[in-house]
């Protein structure tokens, strides 16, 4: 319910007097609070520096729940098994292009 200034006006005011507690309460929040770099979500607890250059750390979501040093290595395995196939595959097409140039 709207109420009257003192001067008979019913509009609100234009700027609020914040006292200094609120404005540290607020900035105390906003520390405990920090956007992290990799999700940009809020998070209060990070993972030091460590952690990470080891690649000890998970996604926050549960559903992931693979250390980050263990999907490096699932990577690196198959990139080396996608290179044998790969290697494989050229030896069968040199093999398949000497045939033809046998065959007339």
């Amino acid at each position: 319910m709207a109420t009257s200034s003192s001067d008979g006006s019913c509009t609100a005011p234009a700027d609020f007097q914040l006292s200094s507690e609120l404005e540290d309460a607020s900035s105390r929040l906003s520390m405990n609070l920090l956007k992290c770099p990799l999700c940009h979500n809020s998070r209060r607890i990070f993972y030091c520096r460590q952690c990470v250059q080891n690649g000890d750390f998970i996604h926050s979501n549960t559903v992931y729940s693979e250390r980050f040093a263990d999907k490096q290595m699932r990577l690196i395995r198959l990139k080396a098994a996608r290179a044998q196939l790969e290697e494989k595959c050229m030896k069968a097409l040199e093999r398949h292009k000497q045939r033809d140039k046998l065959v007339p």
